[in-house]
């Protein structure tokens, strides 16, 4: 029932709060709107030079930096779980690299020199993962991404000779991470500093721009085209530039090669036309991200983000070359445009139809937890915390009679957005919660009065309040057809409204799984991770524009790996008072992938070994065989 409070005489209007209101979401005969163009971030053919043509070509939009954050951490922990099958003979002193071998002239630092016993290297790889899980979740995103950093280039100071080209891009792009706001999106800490409405914990509209200029995004970009620049201009042999027969050489080298090879091989004109294209498009490829004509922009830049996923699964299907083919592909997600993400989310983040969630506002954290849902999951869904009223005929009277002191408008706001009232919360008087809204257009405030039925289940309590049922923790009322589901029913509403989770109803519809889930969502998401994920609550932090000191020291690391990389194509010396800088931090590269030319000398591994009757044989069995030596 919805009742309006009309206006004193003299009173301003509210001013409007910033809910994302569902009403533009489309289903069961309401139309929405179209999803956005190509030209949709530009009211012009061209871009405003001030305001549009910098940030859009030289800027990350916030939502391609959380892809990047996301998919490189979930990176490290792959990584770091094939490399830990051979910790102890890759990594401790009692394989075949020990200590003692490894620090000789290295002039960089790794602190698994600390010890070479398998214990410690293992401790380390442990905290390696739990670090980047911690950034690909975005929790003290900055700190994180660090220690990342540090972590990383640590392991691959431990052992060189387990290093190829992706090792050492995505080194580098985990440096100039560093200094990008990776978790303003999709993030614990963008649910924590969004605006200031303390109904929207979830951070969707922070920031307004979608665009992040700086040194570091110039830096980050700049690095991923010198590396295809000049991983191209090295491949110098005919190989590559006249016969085109680079692929062919590369796929017939038995060590590298995939079973898929065995079959593109058999065809030499294909692969002279892959090796057409691989080579012209790293060296013209990167040019798609810079069109300044707003009208292709976002196709342009999602254009060549899928052709670097298509160049580098390609190689990856055909050559058995480890991570290297994830690495350049996630690399390139910065360059992900606002248009992409803007069509993305109208596809898949949206609703498929559109309500509100009503929570228990006496629940500790719960806000927080259907923040971080409605942050990765559902966009434009509108969070509404209810207010308990000692008894039903008070909140009727003073909500008809336009009294708004019962009303969540009236009550009291701490900075993390929780309603405190000083009534007390009755659990024999429960029959209406009541909370008030301030539409979209800045309008008078409407009561809305919301009957909570009785829990199906009342023996299980929240235990951050026995007075309140671990099943009326949220209510979720349709907008279209003004169905209320409370408990769990509104849980399994939510996730038949994504379009990511709804796969998962039928099994989150299983008794056990019911019941794990009131003891996972009332002992542990609410008291453990969301207490822990979130600090204390305090003044909402706008997001600070980077430092002027910050984008020069980017700037000079930015020119000395400019240096370095022009450096080993022209063969000019560095001065020695800079150079030191470069292999210390680990921001000395080289992009030789396969130049000149693809080698031609093939080989296999083999092991001589004596039997005890002393005839000798390869005891290695990588390849299926044991021969006789002689």
């Amino acid at each position: 029932m919805l009742q309006q409070r009309n206006k004193a005489p003299g009173e301003d209007s509210p001013a409007p709060v910033a809910h994302n209101t569902p009403t533009s979401i489309s289903n069961k005969g309401k139309r929405g709107p179209p999803p956005p163009s190509a030209s949709s971030s530009s009211s012009s053919s061209g871009f405003t030079f001030s305001t549009h043509l910098l940030p859009t070509l030289f800027g990350c939009d916030y939502r391609s930096l959380a892809c990047f954050r996301v998919l490189t951490g979930a990176l490290m922990i792959n990584d770091l779980w094939y490399r830990s099958y051979y910790l102890r003979d890759h990594y401790s002193s009692e394989g075949v690299w020990p200590n003692h071998l490894a620090v000789a002239g290295m002039d960089s630092f790794s602190v698994h020199f600390m010890s070479g016993r398998t214990g410690f290297q293992g401790a380390l790889f442990i905290l390696h993962a739990i670090v980047s899980f911690f950034m690909m979740i975005g929790w003290h995103t900055r700190v994180n991404t660090f220690l990342t950093w540090i972590l990383l280039v640590s392991l691959q100071n431990r052992n060189l000779y387990l290093l190829n080209g992706g090792d050492a891009f995505i080194r580098m792009m985990l440096f100039w991470a560093m200094f990008l706001p990776l978790g303003m999106r999709y993030s614990v800490d963008a649910t924590t500093t969004s605006n200031t409405n303390p109904h929207n914990r979830a951070g969707a509209d922070l920031p307004v721009n979608k665009y992040h200029l700086s040194m570091a995004t110039i830096a980050a970009m700049g690095q991923f085209c010198l590396v295809y620049y000049f991983t191209a201009v090295l491949k110098t042999g005919v190989e590559w530039q006249r016969d085109y027969t680079a692929i062919y050489y590369a796929l017939a080298l038995d060590q590298f090669a995939s079973k898929i090879a065995l079959i593109t091989r058999q065809y030499p004109s294909f692969m002279k036309l892959l090796t057409c294209l691989a080579w012209y498009w790293e060296l013209y490829g990167p040019v798609f991200f810079f069109i300044p004509f707003s009208t292709v922009h976002g196709l342009c830049r999602t254009i060549g983000v899928a052709g670097f996923f298509a160049l580098h699964i390609g190689i990856g299907l055909n050559m058995e070359l480890g991570l290297f083919m994830y690495v350049p592909p996630i690399c390139s997600t910065i360059f992900l445009p606002a248009w992409f993400w803007d069509n993305l989310s109208y596809y898949i983040l949206r609703p498929k139809y559109s309500f509100t969630i009503y929570y228990n506002s006496r629940v500790e954290n719960l806000d927080k937890c259907l923040a971080l849902f409605r942050s990765f999951f559902l966009s434009n869904i509108v969070l509404m915390p209810l207010v308990a009223n000692n008894n039903n005929n008070a909140s009727s009277s003073s909500a008809t009679a336009g009294d708004s002191s019962s009303s969540l408008g009236a009550s009291s706001y701490d900075h993390g957005g929780v309603a405190s009232s000083s009534s007390s919360y009755d659990p024999d008087d429960n029959k209406y919660e009541k909370a008030s809204r301030t539409n979209s257009g800045g309008e008078d405030d409407e009561d809305v009065v919301i009957p909570i039925a009785p829990s199906p289940r009342t023996t299980r309590r929240m235990s951050v309040d026995e007075n309140i049922d671990a099943y009326e923790w949220v209510v979720v009322q349709d907008e279209i057809t003004g169905k209320r589901f409370t408990g769990y029913e509104g849980v399994l509403h939510l996730f038949r409204a994504s379009r990511v989770l709804w796969v998962l109803v039928p099994i989150m519809s299983v008794d056990f799984i019911q019941r794990l889930n009131e003891t996972l969502v009332c002992r542990f998401l609410l008291n453990v991770v969301a207490r822990k994920l979130y600090p204390s609550n305090g003044p909402v932090v706008p997001p600070q524009r980077q430092s002027r000191i910050m984008n020069l020291v980017v700037a000079w690391f930015f020119a000395l790996i400019v240096a370095w990389n022009f450096c080993s194509w022209y063969n000019y010396p560095i001065p020695d008072s800079v150079r030191w800088m470069a292999p210390a931090l680990r921001l000395d590269q080289y992009w030789g992938m396969f130049a000149p030319a693809p080698g031609k000398l093939d080989g296999w591994m083999y092991m001589p070994g004596v039997l005890a009757d002393g005839t000798e044989v390869n005891v290695f069995e990588g390849f299926g065989f044991k021969d006789k030596l002689g």
